[in-house]
């Protein structure tokens, strides 16, 4: 399964067990660099728990690109913040 669609099984998931997360874009900032929102770093992170990523591999690429919210969401996901993803992950690796 690719990355991009095991992403939008996290986001939904997600979505569907807590109200924390919200769909709507940050439109208190204007982006003149083209980039990720903290959020979207968020569930990148949640997504490469969820995919089985090494933390090495999430350490690094979050240090090269400067995207440090890759790693806040690998470790929040890691300590359980954002609800059964044990679920999600057996879903995944049979679909």
């Amino acid at each position: 399964m690719g990355f991009r669609k095991a992403l939008q099984l996290v986001l939904k998931n997600i979505i569907a067990e807590s109200e924390k997360v919200s769909m709507h874009p940050n439109t208190k900032i204007l982006h003149l660099r083209h980039g990720l929102s903290k959020e979207e770093q968020l569930l990148r992170g949640v997504a490469r728990y969820v995919l089985g990523y090494p933390l090495w591999k999430v350490l690094l690429h979050s240090f090269l690109f400067f995207r440090i919210h890759v790693l806040v969401g690998y470790l929040q996901a890691k300590r359980g913040a954002y609800g059964n993803l044990e679920a999600l992950i057996e879903t995944i690796e049979r679909g």
